[in-house]
């Protein structure tokens, strides 16, 4: 059934390229990234939850100060109820740097959502924000989806999305827009 714990842990020497051969860009200076992330997942009785943390640092910046440090976590958590579920993630990423490089600061993400599946047709609302204090940079993105099976393999799909960014207190973004389409599984 899948239940369990999973453990994953990655470890990265140098971003860049060897030290034989000549570096470029903003990660050309880091070495010793690493990573860990965990899951887990259990049913009890009729309820199902899932469970994720992870994180990010992406090396050390010797000789690389105008690049700062960067780090990143994550963690999530999934609820599901016979034919209901619902779902929370928070994210950040924390980045230093000299002088006002504008892709320092701390940025935040946090999303929520809720489903309803049922036979051959389903639901979801889901909602994702993000705010960057460096930037004063804030985006929202609200979904509404819908699924039904037409047949074996055949399911019709479609969203609806409504985005929102301002930088700084201007709104710079105001939108929605419509997809729709076809899943074919043999």
């Amino acid at each position: 059934n899948g239940d369990g714990f999973q453990l994953g842990v990655s470890y990265v020497p140098e971003i860049a390229q060897d030290a034989d051969g000549a570096k470029s860009g903003s990660n050309a200076l880091r070495d010793d990234a690493f990573s860990v992330a965990a899951n887990f997942k259990k049913t009890l009785g009729d309820v199902k939850v899932a469970a994720s943390a992870g994180y990010t640092d992406f090396g050390d910046d010797d000789g690389a100060a105008a690049t700062g440090s960067l780090e990143s976590y994550q963690v999530g958590l999934r609820l599901g109820f016979g034919g209901f579920g619902v779902a929370g993630t928070y994210g950040e990423n924390d980045r230093t740097a000299a002088g006002t490089q504008s892709f320092a600061g701390k940025m935040e993400t946090v999303g929520f959502g809720v489903n309803y599946a049922a036979g051959p047709m389903g639901i979801s609302l889901g909602w994702i924000g993000s705010d960057n204090d460096k930037l004063d940079d804030d985006q929202d993105v609200v979904e509404l989806g819908a699924k039904y099976a037409i047949g074996p393999g055949v399911t019709l799909k479609g969203s609806v999305y409504y985005v929102e960014r301002e930088v700084a207190g201007v709104e710079t973004a105001k939108g929605m827009a419509v997809n729709a389409g076809m899943a074919l599984g043999f």
